[in-house]
């Protein structure tokens, strides 16, 4: 895949799925292909979705392809790790005493237990940290730490524990700025290797929700980003969406960046994305602001007849009346009087009927103005047959008069 954006195959499935995601549309059939792929391949997902959508510079091909190649490193240690320490029963009712009620959940357990033991002295806690600090180039090396957060550590134990066992039997708990793994019953603090218990606190979801948890939380402030188009936010919301994860929350989000894609649609004149994107958002306010720049846009470049479509379309009365008398104003200076008038009577505006006989006036007047004999006059008895209709379409008894007056010569 030399020429190719992917690294591997792998990353490829993940973004096909991806690609489907539409805005606006329900995108739960996306979910199962999504959560399958996370489940099969835990963190190529994880750090696609970081690529794709937190804009982290770091996260070029060639350094994806050595966090792979650590990841593999990590998953061989910790089987390494389990083959030395064997399922030890009496362990687990020490730690969690008369709290399960079969064996294989006291597998489960352990299984859980042992990746904390294999974390220590490994891990380091960081606050807003990117996923893709867990797996870093120098693994191994001594004094060399993974870093991650609640949210990138929970993501990397659901990792480890699909090497072995079912994943399914994960689950999350969500409390406020906060996430800790739950099974058979049991709260676990990923972040420390201890077990805890909430109570009722907070909410459980599937462990797959952690994608959504990651995608919604803010990116890593100590790493440099490119600028995230206001398109990949809305997809990243949309996927995010997919989720059980505070739904409410999503959907403020993904408003948000509605409106944000509208403004940047606008910003960038493309009319009809924005206003697509301010209906998604229900904002009814930015949708008319829309309507109106691009109005004014038009108007700019003298597009009369489509600023006075968009201005209909938009509902904005008061503004289409001002642009249909601009455009009279503009058709009466470009001496189209034919059309000016007949937009003027459309409008039934009495004063632009005399603004547009009165430049057609002044236009034919200043033809004949330097004709100073009569042989030169008769030249132009049409033209003062005219000039006598505009006088009296005017009103002007003393321009009426004086067109008479050359017309008895002639």
């Amino acid at each position: 895949m030399f020429l190719s954006v992917y690294e591997n195959k792998i990353e490829k499935r993940v973004d096909k799925v991806l690609s489907k995601v539409k805005l606006g549309k329900s995108n739960s059939r996306y979910r199962e292909r999504l959560v399958d792929l996370f489940f099969e391949f835990p963190f190529e997902t994880a750090i696609w979705l970081e690529y794709k959508y937190k804009g982290y510079r770091f996260l070029k091909k060639s350094k994806r392809r050595k966090m792979y190649e650590v990841a593999e490193l990590i998953e061989e240690d910790f089987l390494e790790w389990m083959e030395k320490h064997p399922y030890d029963a009496e362990k687990v009712e020490m730690t969690v005493p008369e709290r399960l009620v079969n064996e294989k959940e006291e597998q489960d357990v352990w299984k859980l237990m042992m990746i904390g033991e294999f974390l220590k002295g490994r891990y380091k806690y960081r606050e807003s940290s990117a996923f893709w600090k867990l797996f870093p180039a120098r693994y191994g090396e001594e004094g060399m730490k993974m870093i991650g957060d609640c949210n990138q550590i929970v993501t990397f134990y659901v990792g480890m524990f699909a090497i072995v066992g079912d994943v399914e039997d994960l689950e999350i708990r969500v409390l406020p700025n906060h996430v800790c793994l739950h099974i058979h019953g049991l709260d676990y603090e990923a972040t420390n290797g201890t077990f805890k218990d909430y109570k009722d606190k907070g909410y459980l979801v599937d462990c797959e929700n952690i994608l959504a948890i990651n995608l919604l939380d803010i990116t890593d402030p100590s790493e440099k980003k490119w600028d995230v188009s206001e398109v990949n936010t809305a997809k990243m919301q949309a996927v995010a969406a997919m989720f059980e994860v505070e739904a409410e929350i999503v959907e403020k989000n993904l408003i948000v960046t509605y409106k944000n894609m509208g403004i940047f649609y606008m910003n960038s004149r493309k009319w009809d994305q924005a206003r697509k994107h301010f209906r998604l958002a229900q904002a009814e306010d930015l949708e008319r602001m829309a309507y109106h720049n691009e109005v004014v846009w038009l108007l700019g470049l003298k597009k009369y007849k489509k600023a006075i479509r968009v201005a209909h379309k938009g509902g904005l009365e008061e503004i289409e009346e001002q642009v249909r008398r601009e455009y009279i104003v503009d058709l009466a200076k470009k001496r189209n009087w034919k059309k000016g008038m007949a937009e003027a009577r459309k409008l039934g505006d009495k004063e632009l009927i005399k603004y547009v006989y009165g430049k057609e006036f002044e236009y034919l007047y200043a033809k004949v103005d330097d004709v100073d004999t009569v042989k030169g006059a008769r030249k132009y008895k049409s033209t003062y047959k005219r000039l006598l209709f505009l006088a009296k379409k005017l009103g002007d008894k003393k321009a009426e008069e004086s067109v008479r007056s050359i017309m008895r010569k002639i």
